[in-house]
């Protein structure tokens, strides 16, 4: 058998080459990579309670590969994957240090993870556990910043949060999810307060790019929206109707009244 480590740092060369690739892209040979990684992880004693000599080389290619493995999951969209990554990662790290450089990187990626997913006891949580000099790192900052303008309905903010992003592209993805929760709630508010809107103020609203955006995010998700025949401005509310004579159910109200006379005789 041969060495494990060695083993190890070969699987861990051909995940971070996969890292380089840019979102979007055919991910398999990285993730292979990780499930061989994972499978030679299991031989290292240290990992297993078993006092090893190798003890903190064996730490740290571990946390180095969880930590690959964790932002290869990011980039190839695999939310459940990332978040095992961070779980096996927490009990690697140590409180007293940084441990390594991307510690708060992925911290930082997984508060933005639970925000996404609506996780706010989670997040909470994990919030609590942070040392306190995470807490001026620009990745664990992010996030915390925009909780605190979900929690105050600061939409606007949350909206525009891409672009100060401490890392655009590991960020949009998750970014890109939060973004459609925040728009279906300004959405949910605005169809309850206007009867109407022009369609320039609407994508200022929710954050468009243009009206086409718009009009795909009302085809898809809001259907009973209605684009007037000039297509200048949605309606939210539908014109109220009156009511008309045969709306009224005169035959029951005739029925029942019958009955209720019937019974009130029997009781007399």
């Amino acid at each position: 058998m041969g060495d494990p480590l060695a083993t190890a740092r070969n699987h861990l060369s051909s995940l971070k080459a996969s890292l380089s690739l840019p979102i979007g892209s055919d991910f398999k040979s990285g993730h292979d990579a990780l499930v061989a990684l994972k499978i030679c992880l299991t031989t290292f004693p240290f990992l297993i309670g078993i006092p090893s000599p190798t003890a903190e080389e064996e730490r740290a290619i571990a946390i180095d590969a969880l930590e690959s493995g964790a932002i290869l999951c990011v980039k190839s969209g695999d939310s459940e994957g990332f978040q095992r990554a961070f779980v096996q990662l927490r009990p690697l790290y140590r409180p007293s240090d940084s441990s390594t450089e991307r510690r708060n990187v992925i911290t930082g990626l997984y508060l933005t993870h639970l925000l996404v997913d609506d996780c706010l006891n989670e997040f909470h949580s994990e919030f609590e556990r942070l040392p306190a000099d995470a807490l001026t790192d620009p990745h664990v900052s992010f996030p915390i910043a925009l909780e605190r303008q979900l929690m105050v309905g600061s939409y606007d903010a949350v909206l525009s949060s891409a672009s100060k992003a401490p890392n655009a592209e590991l960020y949009a993805p998750l970014l890109s999810h939060l973004t459609r929760t925040v728009r279906d709630a300004i959405a949910d508010g605005v169809e309850v307060s206007y009867k109407s809107m022009a369609l320039d103020e609407a994508v200022a609203m929710m954050k468009f790019e243009n009206v086409e955006e718009l009009l795909e995010y009302v085809e898809e998700c809001r259907k009973d929206w209605l684009v007037d025949d000039f297509g200048k401005k949605i309606c939210f509310q539908p014109p109220e109707v009156g009511r008309r004579a045969e709306d009224i159910p005169s035959w029951d109200v005739i029925k029942n009244t019958l009955n209720y006379a019937t019974e009130l005789e029997r009781i007399v």
